[in-house]
């Protein structure tokens, strides 16, 4: 994984604060992930919109990554300066690359709309290949999104 301090966010704000987990990539580390990326974010504008991400990124590392046993997935969560949020999630690869998938599912189906998720609740997201076949899917979500989610529930922005 690329060192997330040189990472400017795509409306060109420097990263501000970063957290970097490595965890196994099983299922019962989501959770984990999700908990730790909680008490990181604290107070932000729409922590929730924020865990959503994680968790699907973190759950589609899971079901989709051909990686071995016993193999890790790294979450990073970037708080640039803006307001915005960078959460990537990378692991061994697989045989397929994410593609959001629009086609008239049944809505009642319990998989299948992790990306579609994430689409909905992201300002953009999209994904890399490394060299060595491992593949990195990341999501920003622009301060005016957070935002915006946050006067939707009617709470409170503590000012940084």
């Amino acid at each position: 994984m690329k060192d997330s301090s040189n990472i400017n966010s795509a409306a060109g704000a420097r990263a501000s604060s970063c957290l970097q987990l490595t965890v196994p990539c099983t299922a019962v580390q989501v959770s984990r992930a999700r908990g730790l990326v909680a008490r990181f974010l604290g107070a932000s504008p729409d922590p929730l919109a924020c865990l959503i991400l994680v968790t699907e990124l973190a759950a589609n590392s899971v079901v989709h990554s051909a990686a071995s046993p016993g193999a890790a997935m790294t979450i990073t969560v970037t708080w640039f300066d803006d307001g915005s949020v960078r959460i990537a999630c990378a692991d061994g690869g697989g045989l397929t690359v994410p593609v959001l998938r629009r086609d008239g599912r049944d809505p009642l189906e319990t998989a299948g709309r992790g990306l579609q998720i994430v689409s909905e609740l992201s300002g953009r997201w999209g994904y890399q290949t490394e060299p060595d076949g491992s593949l990195i899917t990341w999501c920003e979500v622009p301060a005016s999104v957070l935002r915006s989610a946050c006067e939707r529930a009617d709470c409170t922005v503590q000012a940084g």
